[in-house]
């Protein structure tokens, strides 16, 4: 018996909600073990959250919930700012940026969305934020966390407080961060699969 794991961490092809979407169409008996930054049941991967159905568990960080609260950390951090640029990944839709664009017009800051589709991209992205934005926030999408020692390589050279969603990013350099970590959230994904592998071998 196998197990599906499908991360935040993005394959060649597929990354976020896209890889635990194929891994659903794939099986519906073997479970699929995930750790996914969006909200399951929203995502239409799991029924509820007390009775999720199907073959698919795992853990989930609800970043749609803290979006308002990273634009208003980074908005107390700098009170002068009034246009963000939101680095996003649009090769993988999520609910992130709609949601971000909403908190940031209840606190009345201007938000310009930035395009990123390959590392490259981000010398030429920062250059951008630089004549339309005061501060930068990093949305949660797999593809910028899985380059984001890259991306931290870039942004401090253009002088842009950032918001981060993800410790990571502030250890690596990155000003701000109000985030779950990822590696808490992997250890209890790592339970999950445990306690499964457990189930089959009795």
């Amino acid at each position: 018996m196998m197990i599906c794991c499908a991360s935040i961490m993005p394959t060649r092809k597929l990354q976020g909600r896209a890889l635990t979407r194929a891994a659903q169409r794939a099986t519906s008996t073997i479970p699929i073990v995930i750790m996914t930054s969006t909200d399951p049941v929203q995502a239409g991967l799991v029924a509820s959250w007390v009775r999720p159905g199907g073959n698919i568990t795992g853990v989930s960080s609800l970043q749609v919930a803290l979006l308002g609260k990273r634009l208003e950390i980074l908005k107390e951090a700098v009170p002068t700012i009034s246009r963000i640029a939101a680095l996003w990944n649009p090769a993988n839709p999520t609910p992130f940026l709609p949601e971000t664009q909403v908190a940031a017009q209840a606190l009345g800051v201007q938000l310009h969305a930035l395009g990123v589709s390959t590392p490259t991209d981000f010398e030429g992205i920062f250059a951008a934020a630089k004549g339309r934005a005061e501060g930068v926030i990093v949305l949660p999408q797999a593809f910028l966390q899985h380059h984001h020692t890259r991306l931290l390589d870039v942004a401090p050279r253009h002088r842009r407080p950032g918001m981060y969603p993800d410790p990571a990013y502030a250890r690596a350099g990155g000003l701000l961060s109000d985030a779950t970590s990822v590696l808490a959230m992997g250890r209890c994904a790592d339970s999950f699969v445990d306690t499964l592998l457990k189930g089959f071998l009795q």
